[in-house]
């Protein structure tokens, strides 16, 4: 049963796309991503007036995993209809009279409805500015074009009446008048130009006082294509934590070596305190967590930190025992600043291994963004399998990094996880597609009886904030590391909206999503029962602190 539930909602997994929307004429190329994790790209073609063809592709990371051509593209005034032969999905929608947005639905094989908002690639600060040329002048333009006090004024504006029009819990975290006060203060200080990365940090302070790791804003596509090939980077890599900032590694110096632990105090003059400070509102995170913060800011340093100084140079100035040293850094190209996560495991995002005792698995779910649907379930199953069988003594899931995914994915992994009927979400009237997801699902029979560990951090989340949430409620297991980013609610079916004046983007969800844990969890964030945080030796060395910690505790070293 529930495997047929799995193959209902197929086309909910394959068939849904994030696109572009540009005024007519319609050819070009339009850029989106499906459940955040999936880039899509829309290329239409004008052979000849009022007569377009094009085609839709998707990647999962670097691999191209769908090129499906269209069929029946139809503009009329304002309207838009498409259809995707390869995956019988139409799609209809309406472009907005600025030619920024297009509002719209796709149409799948059983029936259902998915609303999507599209975004327009091209012309990225509006009809009046041409598009920009990608090569390094055309990045230096770009970044050095100053918006002016009333253009900024304006994307505010309609950044804030978005969230008021959308966001279905705005105020849960912080009052609305506090939230007003914030508004009018940011409105006031807007008084002279600024360029975009500026702008950009000034109104993060917005959207991070909602408090939901699904509502953020970041800079536009093609100026974060052109900063990755041409900007200057920090050459350091950072663990950031509350009040300090300590160095794991670095790219080049003028020959000095300051071993990993070492804090920084300063880099350009500027106070790590007050680094720290600017930055932490570009980072999305979940209610009053505070670890995806700390994480996320960790592993994307260079790029964060590229924003508030984009120089070529960098003195950084280090605190050593009984003295303090400034080292030379020259700047370096994204690369080596900031090495680029590795993408999940192909079509089916796992991976599973014996330790050398046979005592214990280790399981690891880096992604529920599964593309191969049937490989997926045969790799649970063969795992699930292989464990009851040898009766293994214990199971370390590790969920670290996992931003989610897909739900359904989550409740077949936690079909091996539980003995007793369980329902993944509460019922939600707004998301009818989920609909198998609110009634009860049985244990497969091949359920894990041994002890677990679940491995978690600040990169859990979403969807696999969902799932930690039902491990805890349904199971014994032991939660190891750094609390997780996500837990029982999160908001979600987002939106894509563009800032019309510096193209700046904004993801705002819709729907609030609620497990089914009975009693409701409260407010709180998750917490773990075992602590474990890696320091700045261990992620220089590659050492898994947390992994190591439980095997000791389980004795299996």
């Amino acid at each position: 049963m529930f495997k047929r539930t799995m193959l209902l909602l197929l086309p909910l997994l394959f068939d849904t796309y994030s696109l572009q929307a540009q005024p007519d004429p319609l050819s070009g190329q339009w850029e989106g991503n499906f459940m955040e994790d999936f880039r899509t790209l829309l290329d239409i073609t004008s052979p000849s007036a009022g007569v377009y063809s094009g085609t839709i592709r998707m990647f999962s990371g670097p691999q191209m995993i769908q090129n499906d051509p269209l069929d029946e593209i139809r503009v009329t005034g304002l309207e838009l209809t498409f259809l995707i032969p390869a995956k019988e999905t139409s799609f209809k929608g309406r472009i907005d009279e600025d030619s920024i947005t297009l509002s719209g639905q796709f149409l799948f094989p059983d029936g259902s409805e998915h609303p999507l908002v599209l975004i327009r690639r091209s012309n990225v600060l509006g009809n009046a500015v041409p598009e920009r040329t990608e090569n390094e002048s055309g990045y230096r333009d770009y970044a050095e074009r100053q918006l002016t006090p009333a253009e900024m004024r304006e994307d505010l504006r309609y950044l804030v009446g978005s969230l008021r029009q959308h966001h279905p819990r705005l105020y849960s975290y912080t009052q609305e008048t506090t939230v007003n006060r914030l508004v009018d203060s940011l409105m006031e200080s807007l008084n002279e130009p600024l360029v975009i990365d500026e702008f950009f940090r000034r109104i993060a302070p917005v959207t991070d006082a909602v408090h939901c790791s699904h509502t953020g804003i970041r800079l536009p596509a093609d100026y974060r294509k052109m900063v990755g090939q041409y900007g200057k980077f920090l050459p350091l890599r950072v663990l950031c934590r509350p009040e300090e900032m300590m160095l794991i590694g670095s790219e080049g110096s003028s020959g000095s070596t300051i071993p990993p632990g070492t804090r920084i105090i300063s880099i350009n003059g500027i106070p790590s305190r007050k680094i720290l400070d600017e930055l932490l509102p570009l980072v999305p995170s979940e209610g009053n967590n505070q670890t995806t913060k700390w994480l996320l800011l960790s592993k994307r340093f260079a790029w964060y930190y590229h924003t508030l100084d984009p120089s070529a140079e960098f003195t950084v100035e280090f605190d050593l025992p009984g003295t303090r040293e400034k080292v030379l850094y020259r700047a370096c190209n994204l690369q080596p600043a900031e090495p680029a996560p590795a993408a999940p495991d192909g079509p089916v995002p796992l991976s599973f291994r014996m330790t050398s005792s046979g005592k214990t698995g280790i399981l690891k779910m880096p992604s529920m963004a599964v593309m191969d649907m049937e490989g997926y379930m045969a790799e649970l199953q063969r795992i699930f399998i292989q464990l009851s069988g040898q009766k293994v003594s214990h199971l370390i899931l590790d969920l670290r990094g996992n931003e989610g995914g897909h739900p359904i994915f989550a409740a077949q992994l936690l079909s091996y996880l539980v003995h007793e009927e369980f329902t993944y979400f509460r019922q939600n009237p707004d998301a009818p597609e989920f609909e198998p997801l609110y009634h009860p699902m049985s244990p497969d029979l091949h359920a894990y009886s041994g002890d677990l560990i679940v491995l978690v951090d600040g990169g859990c989340l979403s969807t696999t904030g969902h799932l930690i949430s039902l491990i805890g409620f349904h199971t014994q297991a032991l939660f190891a590391g750094e609390d997780p980013g996500s837990s029982f609610r999160c908001n979600d079916h987002s939106i894509q909206l563009r800032l019309p004046n510096s193209g700046i983007e904004a993801n705002i969800p819709r729907i609030t999503f609620e497990t089914a844990v009975n009693p409701p969890a409260d407010e709180e964030d998750f917490k773990v029962d075992l602590p474990v945080s890696p320091d700045p030796e261990d992620l220089a060395s590659g050492t898994d602190r947390t992994l190591l910690t439980c095997l000791e505790r389980i004795g299996d070293t």
